[in-house]
Formats: C-alpha cells, sequence, structure tokens
C-alpha cells in the first residue's frame, strides 16, 4: 500500500513519453544554443569574433549532441 501511495505522489516526475523525450531534447538543445550564443556576443564584444565564433560552433556541434546521446540513454533506460 505505501508503494502506490508513493507511485501516485511522484507520477509525472519523469516523463518517459516520446514526446517528453522530444520536449527534453528541444530544451537541452535551446540551452546549448543560448550558452554558445553568450559565447558569441561576448568575444564579439571583446574583439575577438572569429575566436568567438570558432568556440561557439565548436561548443555547438560538441555538447549539444553529447547532451542528446546522454538524454536518449537515460530515457531508454526508464
Amino acid at each position: 500500500m505505501f508503494n502506490q501511495e508513493k507511485n501516485r505522489d511522484f507520477s509525472g516526475v519523469e516523463d518517459h513519453t516520446i514526446y517528453g523525450l522530444f520536449r527534453a531534447i528541444l530544451l537541452e538543445t535551446l540551452l546549448v544554443f543560448l550558452a554558445a550564443s553568450l559565447i558569441l556576443g561576448l568575444a564579439w564584444e571583446a574583439g575577438f569574433f572569429w575566436p568567438g565564433l570558432v568556440v561557439a560552433t565548436a561548443v555547438w556541434l560538441t555538447v549539444s549532441p553529447a547532451i542528446e546521446f546522454v538524454t536518449y540513454r537515460h530515457w531508454r533506460r526508464g
């Protein structure tokens, strides 16, 4: 009986549907984009546009897929 109450209280904490996975990946991609934009903006203001663009692109191309891979792996384990 305690397990039923526990499951009922915490249902919906993690969404293990394909919609939940899509929402998590979209949110994480947006946050990585904002971080890369912040890096580019700070580099631009400091006068280092090209190095900032390279670093922002590297962040976008490496961090975003890594987070998506971990999210998908966590979702698959359920």
